[in-house]
Protein backbone atom coordinates (compact mmCIF):
# COMPACT_ATOMS: atom_id res chain seq x y z
CA UNK A 1 0.00 0.00 0.00
CA UNK A 2 2.50 2.47 1.06
CA UNK A 3 4.63 1.68 -2.44
CA UNK A 4 1.12 2.26 -4.03
CA UNK A 5 0.78 6.31 -2.46
CA UNK A 6 4.66 6.62 -3.28
CA UNK A 7 4.24 6.00 -7.12
CA UNK A 8 1.12 8.51 -6.75
CA UNK A 9 3.10 11.05 -5.00
CA UNK A 10 5.80 10.68 -7.75
CA UNK A 11 3.27 11.00 -10.55
CA UNK A 12 1.85 13.95 -8.99
CA UNK A 13 5.31 15.63 -8.50
CA UNK A 14 6.00 15.14 -11.96
CA UNK A 15 3.05 16.04 -13.56
CA UNK A 16 3.36 19.41 -11.35
CA UNK A 17 7.43 19.79 -12.19
CA UNK A 18 6.46 19.42 -16.36
CA UNK A 19 3.92 21.85 -16.02
CA UNK A 20 5.87 24.45 -14.05
CA UNK A 21 8.69 23.52 -16.17
CA UNK A 22 6.98 23.88 -19.50
CA UNK A 23 5.62 27.18 -18.31
CA UNK A 24 9.12 28.77 -17.11
CA UNK A 25 10.77 27.60 -20.45
CA UNK A 26 8.11 28.82 -22.97
CA UNK A 27 9.01 32.41 -20.82
CA UNK A 28 12.57 32.24 -21.46
CA UNK A 29 12.44 31.31 -25.20
CA UNK A 30 10.35 34.13 -25.27
CA UNK A 31 12.51 36.46 -23.82
CA UNK A 32 15.80 35.14 -25.25
CA UNK A 33 17.74 37.74 -27.99
CA UNK A 34 16.20 36.70 -31.58
CA UNK A 35 18.84 38.25 -34.39
CA UNK A 36 18.00 36.13 -36.65
CA UNK A 37 14.06 36.09 -36.70
CA UNK A 38 14.22 40.11 -36.05
CA UNK A 39 16.46 40.53 -39.22
CA UNK A 40 14.28 37.87 -41.29
CA UNK A 41 11.00 39.64 -40.35
CA UNK A 42 12.64 43.04 -41.17
CA UNK A 43 13.76 41.73 -44.63
CA UNK A 44 11.12 39.84 -46.02
CA UNK A 45 8.37 41.84 -44.35
CA UNK A 46 9.58 45.20 -43.21
CA UNK A 47 7.23 47.48 -41.00
CA UNK A 48 5.59 51.23 -42.62
CA UNK A 49 5.54 54.35 -40.63
CA UNK A 50 1.93 52.72 -39.17
CA UNK A 51 2.41 49.45 -38.01
CA UNK A 52 5.82 50.61 -36.73
CA UNK A 53 3.90 53.12 -34.87
CA UNK A 54 1.13 50.42 -34.22
CA UNK A 55 3.25 48.22 -32.92
CA UNK A 56 5.25 50.69 -30.27
CA UNK A 57 2.53 52.83 -28.74
CA UNK A 58 -1.01 51.31 -30.33
CA UNK A 59 -3.48 52.88 -32.99
CA UNK A 60 -2.95 56.85 -31.39
CA UNK A 61 0.70 56.52 -32.31
CA UNK A 62 0.15 54.94 -35.27
CA UNK A 63 -2.11 58.10 -36.18
CA UNK A 64 0.21 60.65 -34.62
CA UNK A 65 3.16 59.27 -36.69
CA UNK A 66 1.12 59.41 -39.92
CA UNK A 67 0.09 63.15 -38.97
CA UNK A 68 3.73 64.63 -38.51
CA UNK A 69 4.35 62.65 -41.64
CA UNK A 70 1.76 64.56 -43.54
CA UNK A 71 2.97 68.03 -42.12
CA UNK A 72 6.61 66.85 -43.16
CA UNK A 73 5.39 66.54 -46.27
CA UNK A 74 3.59 69.90 -46.26
CA UNK A 75 0.44 68.16 -47.04
CA UNK A 76 -0.95 69.30 -43.29
CA UNK A 77 -0.54 72.66 -41.88
CA UNK A 78 -0.17 72.44 -37.50
CA UNK A 79 -0.19 74.99 -34.98
CA UNK A 80 -1.00 74.99 -31.66
CA UNK A 81 -2.53 71.33 -31.56
CA UNK A 82 -4.81 72.41 -34.72
CA UNK A 83 -4.13 70.63 -37.71
CA UNK A 84 -5.70 72.14 -41.04
CA UNK A 85 -4.84 70.97 -44.38
CA UNK A 86 -1.93 73.00 -46.59
CA UNK A 87 -2.58 74.51 -49.98
CA UNK A 88 -0.46 72.25 -51.48
CA UNK A 89 -2.64 69.34 -50.52
CA UNK A 90 -3.71 67.53 -53.38
CA UNK A 91 -7.66 67.68 -54.47
CA UNK A 92 -7.52 64.00 -54.82
CA UNK A 93 -4.73 62.68 -52.53
CA UNK A 94 -3.75 58.70 -53.50
CA UNK A 95 -5.39 56.59 -51.38
CA UNK A 96 -2.67 56.32 -49.11
CA UNK A 97 -3.12 59.41 -47.70
CA UNK A 98 -6.96 60.42 -48.51
CA UNK A 99 -8.46 58.33 -45.25
CA UNK A 100 -6.24 60.41 -42.73
CA UNK A 101 -6.72 63.83 -45.20
CA UNK A 102 -10.14 63.65 -45.30
CA UNK A 103 -10.33 62.82 -41.31
CA UNK A 104 -8.20 66.61 -40.62
CA UNK A 105 -10.24 67.99 -42.81
CA UNK A 106 -13.48 67.53 -41.34
CA UNK A 107 -11.98 67.47 -37.62
CA UNK A 108 -8.63 69.11 -37.80
CA UNK A 109 -10.18 72.80 -36.35
CA UNK A 110 -11.00 70.70 -33.33
CA UNK A 111 -7.06 69.37 -32.51
CA UNK A 112 -5.15 66.37 -32.86
CA UNK A 113 -7.33 64.52 -29.98
CA UNK A 114 -10.39 65.16 -32.63
CA UNK A 115 -8.45 63.73 -35.47
CA UNK A 116 -7.25 60.29 -33.18
CA UNK A 117 -10.68 59.79 -32.40
CA UNK A 118 -12.07 59.98 -35.61
CA UNK A 119 -9.40 58.76 -37.53
CA UNK A 120 -9.06 55.55 -35.13
CA UNK A 121 -12.20 54.61 -36.33
CA UNK A 122 -11.35 53.83 -39.52
CA UNK A 123 -8.60 51.82 -38.68
CA UNK A 124 -9.24 47.91 -39.55
CA UNK A 125 -9.09 45.09 -36.89
CA UNK A 126 -7.52 43.41 -39.87
CA UNK A 127 -4.08 45.32 -39.44
CA UNK A 128 -3.69 44.25 -36.03
CA UNK A 129 -4.54 40.75 -36.56
CA UNK A 130 -2.64 40.60 -38.86
CA UNK A 131 0.16 41.19 -36.70
CA UNK A 132 -0.93 39.05 -34.47
CA UNK A 133 -0.71 36.33 -36.91
CA UNK A 134 3.07 37.26 -37.56
CA UNK A 135 3.84 37.24 -33.86
CA UNK A 136 4.29 40.50 -32.69
CA UNK A 137 1.78 41.36 -30.68
CA UNK A 138 -0.69 39.18 -28.76
CA UNK A 139 -4.10 39.25 -28.93
CA UNK A 140 -6.84 39.59 -26.92
CA UNK A 141 -8.42 36.25 -26.85
CA UNK A 142 -4.83 34.28 -26.27
CA UNK A 143 -4.14 36.97 -23.58
CA UNK A 144 -7.19 35.94 -22.02
CA UNK A 145 -6.60 31.90 -22.68
CA UNK A 146 -2.74 31.84 -22.25
CA UNK A 147 -2.69 31.16 -18.83
CA UNK A 148 -4.56 28.11 -18.96
CA UNK A 149 -2.19 26.24 -21.56
CA UNK A 150 -0.30 25.29 -18.95
CA UNK A 151 -1.83 25.32 -16.15
CA UNK A 152 -4.96 23.48 -17.73
CA UNK A 153 -3.17 20.41 -18.28
CA UNK A 154 -1.52 20.25 -14.71
CA UNK A 155 -4.60 20.85 -12.84
CA UNK A 156 -6.10 17.70 -14.67
CA UNK A 157 -2.67 15.97 -14.15
CA UNK A 158 -2.70 16.58 -10.35
CA UNK A 159 -6.71 16.32 -9.86
CA UNK A 160 -6.07 12.43 -11.33
CA UNK A 161 -3.39 11.80 -9.16
CA UNK A 162 -5.39 12.69 -6.42
CA UNK A 163 -8.34 10.76 -7.20
CA UNK A 164 -6.03 7.64 -7.71
CA UNK A 165 -4.54 8.08 -4.16
CA UNK A 166 -8.24 7.79 -2.98
CA UNK A 167 -9.74 5.06 -4.55
CA UNK A 168 -6.43 3.03 -3.65
CA UNK A 169 -7.37 2.50 -0.56
CA UNK A 170 -9.80 3.84 1.99
CA UNK A 171 -7.25 4.08 5.02
CA UNK A 172 -6.75 7.37 6.83
CA UNK A 173 -3.01 7.66 5.89
CA UNK A 174 -4.68 7.68 2.08
CA UNK A 175 -7.02 10.18 2.95
CA UNK A 176 -4.73 12.78 4.77
CA UNK A 177 -1.93 12.14 1.50
CA UNK A 178 -5.65 13.37 -0.81
CA UNK A 179 -6.46 16.23 1.41
CA UNK A 180 -2.92 17.59 1.23
CA UNK A 181 -2.57 16.52 -2.38
CA UNK A 182 -5.64 18.50 -2.93
CA UNK A 183 -4.71 21.91 -1.23
CA UNK A 184 -1.41 21.81 -3.39
CA UNK A 185 -3.63 21.83 -6.39
CA UNK A 186 -4.32 25.82 -6.27
CA UNK A 187 -0.21 26.35 -6.10
CA UNK A 188 0.54 23.77 -9.16
CA UNK A 189 -2.05 25.94 -11.38
CA UNK A 190 -1.43 28.88 -10.45
CA UNK A 191 1.99 28.95 -10.86
CA UNK A 192 2.14 28.22 -14.28
CA UNK A 193 -0.51 30.71 -14.97
CA UNK A 194 1.49 33.31 -13.33
CA UNK A 195 4.82 32.42 -15.17
CA UNK A 196 2.23 32.51 -18.44
CA UNK A 197 0.91 35.89 -17.88
CA UNK A 198 4.28 37.18 -17.14
CA UNK A 199 5.29 36.47 -20.71
CA UNK A 200 6.33 39.93 -22.62
CA UNK A 201 2.45 41.15 -24.36
CA UNK A 202 0.48 38.74 -22.18
CA UNK A 203 -0.87 41.04 -19.75
CA UNK A 204 -0.36 44.91 -18.61
CA UNK A 205 -1.25 47.77 -20.77
CA UNK A 206 1.39 46.60 -23.68
CA UNK A 207 0.50 43.38 -25.70
CA UNK A 208 3.92 43.86 -27.66
CA UNK A 209 5.23 40.30 -27.72
CA UNK A 210 9.00 38.84 -27.16
CA UNK A 211 9.65 39.13 -30.94
CA UNK A 212 7.45 42.91 -31.38
CA UNK A 213 9.89 44.00 -28.73
CA UNK A 214 13.13 43.06 -30.40
CA UNK A 215 12.42 44.16 -33.37
CA UNK A 216 11.22 47.96 -31.68
CA UNK A 217 14.91 47.31 -29.97
CA UNK A 218 16.28 46.68 -33.51
CA UNK A 219 14.25 49.77 -35.61
CA UNK A 220 15.29 51.61 -32.25
CA UNK A 221 19.31 50.97 -32.04
CA UNK A 222 19.53 51.52 -35.90
CA UNK A 223 17.74 55.13 -36.34
CA UNK A 224 19.89 57.11 -38.49
CA UNK A 225 20.36 60.87 -36.89
CA UNK A 226 18.78 62.40 -39.76
CA UNK A 227 15.78 60.42 -39.60
CA UNK A 228 12.39 61.53 -40.23
CA UNK A 229 10.77 63.25 -36.78
CA UNK A 230 7.78 60.99 -38.31
CA UNK A 231 9.73 58.30 -38.40
CA UNK A 232 11.02 59.27 -34.41
CA UNK A 233 7.25 59.67 -32.78
CA UNK A 234 6.35 56.07 -34.22
CA UNK A 235 9.17 54.57 -32.33
CA UNK A 236 8.76 56.79 -29.18
CA UNK A 237 6.04 58.95 -29.24
CA UNK A 238 6.21 62.71 -29.07
CA UNK A 239 9.03 62.71 -26.83
CA UNK A 240 11.11 61.22 -29.23
CA UNK A 241 11.25 63.84 -31.69
CA UNK A 242 14.31 66.10 -31.84
CA UNK A 243 12.11 69.17 -33.71
CA UNK A 244 10.19 70.35 -30.55
CA UNK A 245 8.52 73.52 -32.67
CA UNK A 246 7.21 70.72 -34.89
CA UNK A 247 5.94 68.61 -32.10
CA UNK A 248 4.38 71.65 -29.91
CA UNK A 249 2.42 72.73 -32.88
CA UNK A 250 1.20 69.18 -33.74
CA UNK A 251 0.99 67.89 -30.04
CA UNK A 252 -0.59 70.74 -28.49
CA UNK A 253 -1.07 70.19 -24.93
CA UNK A 254 -2.48 66.44 -25.53
CA UNK A 255 -1.18 63.55 -23.85
CA UNK A 256 1.88 61.29 -25.53
CA UNK A 257 0.31 58.15 -27.17
CA UNK A 258 1.41 54.90 -25.79
CA UNK A 259 -0.42 51.10 -25.52
CA UNK A 260 -2.85 50.83 -22.81
CA UNK A 261 -4.64 47.99 -22.79
CA UNK A 262 -6.55 47.28 -19.56
CA UNK A 263 -7.70 44.75 -17.20
CA UNK A 264 -11.04 43.49 -18.43
CA UNK A 265 -12.82 46.47 -19.37
CA UNK A 266 -11.23 49.16 -17.90
CA UNK A 267 -8.86 50.78 -20.49
CA UNK A 268 -6.53 53.89 -18.97
CA UNK A 269 -4.92 56.58 -21.04
CA UNK A 270 -4.83 57.88 -24.37
CA UNK A 271 -6.08 55.22 -26.04
CA UNK A 272 -8.67 54.43 -23.41
CA UNK A 273 -11.83 55.79 -26.04
CA UNK A 274 -10.43 53.86 -28.43
CA UNK A 275 -10.25 50.53 -27.50
CA UNK A 276 -13.27 49.16 -29.73
CA UNK A 277 -11.17 50.58 -32.75
CA UNK A 278 -7.80 49.65 -31.85
CA UNK A 279 -9.44 45.66 -31.75
CA UNK A 280 -8.46 45.61 -27.74
CA UNK A 281 -11.70 44.73 -25.82
CA UNK A 282 -14.30 42.29 -26.78
CA UNK A 283 -15.69 44.36 -29.65
CA UNK A 284 -14.86 44.10 -33.24
CA UNK A 285 -13.97 47.01 -35.72
CA UNK A 286 -13.56 45.62 -38.67
CA UNK A 287 -14.53 48.11 -41.33
CA UNK A 288 -11.67 51.01 -42.27
CA UNK A 289 -9.41 52.11 -45.03
CA UNK A 290 -6.09 53.01 -43.24
CA UNK A 291 -3.34 52.08 -46.08
CA UNK A 292 -0.17 50.37 -46.00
Amino acid sequence: MDALLAMWWVLYALVAFLGIGSAGLAAVADRRPRPEDVRHLLEHAPLDLFRTGLLSGGTVRAIDARIVDLVERGLVDAGGGRLSLSPDAPATPDAHDAWLLDTVRTDGAHGVDAVRRRAATRVPRSVLDRMARRGLIVAPAKRRSAPMVFAGPTLAGVAGCTFGMMLADPAADVEISAAVAVLLWFPAAIVPARITAGRPGYSGPDPASGLGRAVLDSLRTGLPADASEARRVALGGFDAMADTALRDAVQGNEPDSRWSVGSGHRDVGVNAALAPAAGFDDRDSDSGDAGD
